[in-house]
């Protein structure tokens, strides 16, 4: 099993994630609580707004020395009648709460959006912070011990722990977004420096062992998915990290973290574990494929596991 914890950054080339004041769409907006929504299966503790009623059921009180007899009011004294249509919008079936209310942040949700239809498991509540940059959208899921509304200014000093983040990325063509997958695996990926030597996974798979500059990899090809396990700055090969991703991307592995269809013919998977003291501890992993013109890209800081659970769920979202 992979070992949790913090301590390196995400895959070599991975985006990491910043703080601060975030986008959506073009528009830079500060974190700030979005009200009254419901994070995960509790809604935040937020109390509605008693209805305040007049004192007297006559409404205001009469002069002294006005008649106390009225009047039957005239036709043109009864204010019309009339009936506004109001909008109203339908949450998209299937999806979490807390999915639904980050991807409303984004106006306009980028017409190829996918979002997660589970959430990874996990104990407690599930909030999420959102931001979006150049047309990307982005939403990190973040597990917390007690309900947080999504892009509450908490979550920017440390309330919760990262699961995992989704992202879409708009590209001009399918033809662009292909070779931009392509392009950014010689980043995320590390170069084996001379030979590969041939090896195999505890299920048979076909791999090959290398030594990088960041340390020694195993590699193998998982149906259109290029994956890697990188042990950062280790001495050997890490094969039992590499066996336990197998057992969850492979074709015995569970639909839960199956690798979804990269529709331009080529993905990457990296994922990252401490190879020895100086690399820290915990695990890191990046998952990138394109579909049409759109590129998605789930990533990890320190949960592997989490990272695959949310790509395999990952679905077109109502724009």
């Amino acid at each position: 099993m992979l070992t949790r914890g913090r301590g390196i950054g995400l895959p070599p080339g991975s985006r990491p994630r910043t703080a601060g004041p975030k986008t959506i769409g073009p528009k830079a907006v500060d974190l700030k609580p979005v009200g009254p929504k419901k994070v995960g299966r509790v809604v935040a503790g937020l109390v509605p707004l008693a209805l305040v009623s007049a004192a007297c059921s006559g409404g205001l009180p009469r002069h002294a020395d006005a008649p106390t007899t009225t009047s039957p009011p005239t036709s043109s004294s009864i204010a019309p009648t009339t009936t506004s249509s109001v909008t109203t919008t339908t949450a998209p079936a299937g999806f979490p709460s807390v999915i639904v209310q980050a991807m409303a942040e984004f106006s306009p949700l980028p017409a190829g959006a996918r979002a997660p239809i589970r959430l990874p498991a996990t104990t407690g509540d599930i909030t999420a912070e959102t931001a979006g940059l150049g047309g990307e959208a982005n939403v990190t899921l973040i597990a917390t011990t007690s309900p947080v509304t999504v892009d509450s200014p908490a979550l920017a000093s440390g309330a919760g722990t990262e699961l995992a983040s989704f992202s879409t990325t708009p590209t001009a063509s399918e033809s662009n977004a292909t070779t931009e997958v392509s392009g950014d695996r010689s980043r995320s990926q590390a170069s084996c420096q001379g030979t590969a030597n041939a090896t195999a996974l505890s299920d048979g798979t076909a791999a090959g062992t290398c030594s990088t500059a960041q340390g020694e990899a195993l590699d193998w090809m998982a149906g259109s998915w290029s994956v890697q396990v990188l042990a950062l700055d280790g001495a050997s090969p890490p094969m039992a990290e590499a066996d336990h991703i197998e057992s969850l991307i492979g074709a015995a592995g569970p639909a839960t973290t199956a690798l979804p269809s990269s529709g331009g013919g080529g993905a990457i998977l990296s994922v990252v574990v401490p190879g020895g003291a100086s690399a820290g501890s915990a695990d890191t992993a990046a998952l990138e494929w394109s579909v049409d013109a759109d590129v998605y890209l789930v990533r990890s800081s320190d949960d592997p596991d989490a990272a695959l659970a949310v790509a395999a769920a990952m679905r077109p979202y109502p724009a």
